[in-house]
């Protein structure tokens, strides 16, 4: 079973663009890549330019074998398996984005340079939203 997560950036009019990430979705799995990988908004927009991903990688990397595990890229549903609609959403604010989101959410926060994170209560209309900030160690 996978721990499920969505990867988000804030955006300046405050929406946030995010893409669905399947496996290892807790801290010490995406939040700690996040951390280790993914700390400027170039990387992060690029990011959100593969759309939904089967794993998080320590590299973007290039268009390969979706079933190969022989490197350290991102592994693409859309770039990789030639999937559709997988392209990233915007949602018009983080509350909106974790009512629909994963048991795992991150958002990536460009004019700070940090990754803050929720788990919990997605329960409609809008969830009980803990948003802790990711600490460098």
């Amino acid at each position: 079973m996978s721990t499920r997560s969505r990867i988000g950036i804030l955006n300046l009019d405050g929406s946030v663009t995010s893409i669905y990430c399947h496996s290892d979705g807790y801290l010490s799995g995406v939040g700690k890549a996040l951390l280790d990988h993914y700390m400027n908004e170039a990387k992060v927009r690029g990011l959100m330019g593969l759309g939904d991903l089967s794993s998080l990688g320590k590299d973007i990397g290039e268009k390969h074998d979706f079933s190969a595990w022989d490197n350290d890229w991102c592994r693409s549903y859309g770039r990789d398996r030639g999937e559709k609609n997988v392209d990233c959403r915007t949602d018009v604010n983080v509350q909106e984005l974790v009512v629909h989101s994963e048991e795992y959410t991150y958002v990536f926060n460009p004019v700070l340079s940090q990754w803050f994170y929720t788990n919990g209560n997605h329960e409609a209309p809008l969830p009980r939203l803990t948003v802790t900030v990711i600490a460098q160690e």
